[in-house]
This record gives structure tokens, sequence and C-alpha cells, in this order.
């Protein structure tokens, strides 16, 4: 996978997805205004100890099955959270440089959900369809080298669409955030992985 990529997988089923929202239904997330990137958003970030032992194994083995899409182990994760999006909440344009790979899981969103989308900013390709097609500044054609400005990045914004139990991975290059939510609620759950030993967590499980 390219690092200004992404992928898109199912890779939890119905069960999985069913411990992870009984966990985050258990649990006492912290309610903040901002946390680096983000703003307005229920927090909880998840250590093996806190989690009660009736789920423990179940959660335990939906980490290995989302670490066995990847190269790394469960060793290697650094850092395990829940996000929920509410009314006013969004994630600002950034990259995670501290994490080797990142996979979000798309747990659940209300049926009002207004707003809240996957925003990233991905290469720009030539198209060969569209290479004879005239460039203009302003009100006449020039010639594209004449044109370049520090804001003609060659990236292009995207918006994913993301379903309900549906993965996305991407590397620590990639641009990306959360648009601002007007009307109901997204929550999503988070694993980001990490070889630097000073950001892993110490969970059990073979590598």
């Amino acid at each position: 996978m390219n690092v200004m990529n992404y992928q898109k997988d199912i890779i939890l089923d119905e069960d999985d997805l069913h411990i992870l929202r009984e966990i985050w239904k258990r649990s006492d997330p912290v309610e903040l205004k901002r946390t680096n990137n983000l703003f307005y958003i229920k927090l909880l970030k998840i250590r093996e100890k806190f989690i009660d032992d009736d789920v423990k194994e179940s959660f335990m083995n939906v980490l290995k099955k989302i670490a066995s899409t990847t190269k790394f182990g469960v060793k290697q994760i650094s850092s395990v959270h829940y996000i929920e999006y509410e009314e006013e909440s969004y994630a600002k344009l950034h990259t995670d440089l501290q994490s080797t790979l990142t996979t979000v899981t798309l747990l659940d969103v209300s049926e009002d959900l207004e707003g809240g989308h996957s925003l990233i900013q991905t290469e720009n390709k030539s198209i060969k369809r569209f290479e004879n097609r005239q460039i203009w500044d302003g009100t006449k054609a020039v010639d594209e080298d004449t044109i370049k400005r520090p804001q003609d990045q060659s990236l292009v914004p995207e918006i994913i669409s993301q379903q309900v139990g549906e993965t996305v991975t991407y590397g620590p290059k990639l641009i990306h955030g959360v648009t601002k939510v007007t009307k109901g609620r997204r929550l999503v759950f988070i694993v980001w992985f990490n070889f630097a030993p000073q950001y892993m967590v110490n969970y059990r499980g073979k590598s």
C-alpha cells in the first residue's frame, strides 16, 4: 500500500463488532474540548487490564484479527482508542507520524447522522483522457509550468465512503481528517501500530 493511499476492507464480523460496541457501552469516555487535532469528541483509551474479564478474550481476538491483516503483530500495537463524534465534532487534516500504520473501524452511526465524513488527500495522478484539455489562468489558456504556485500541490481531496463494519487502513503520511458533524453521532475504533519501543503498549498475545 502506497503511504499516501489507503485500503478499505471488511476485517471484523458481526460478533466482533458486538464485542467492541459492548465494551464501549460499559465504558466511561472522557468528554474533550480538544485533543491534538480532534475537537469536541468523546475519547476512550483502552488498556487490557481495564477490560472486563467476560469480554477480554474476545477483545484480544479482535486485535489479533486486525493485526493479522498487516505486517505487524499484537505486540506492535501502540494505542487503541474509541472516538465518538457528536454534533460539532471534527478532526482537522493531519498525519499520524507517531504511528507506522493506522486502522479505523466504523462501529456505529446514528440514523440521523449528517456530516462526519472521513476526508483524505491522495496523490494527484495524471488522467489520460484529460491530457489534451487546456489549462486556464483566469480567462486565457496558458502553459502549465507558467502558473505553478505554492498552493498547487499534487494532492486531491477525497471523501472515503465507509460503511459500518468496514476498516480503513493507512500509513503515517496520509493526510486525513473528519468533517464536522452537524447532526447525530459516529463511533470509530482505532488501532495504531508502531515498531518503535517507546510507543508500544504491552498487550498479551503472540506477534
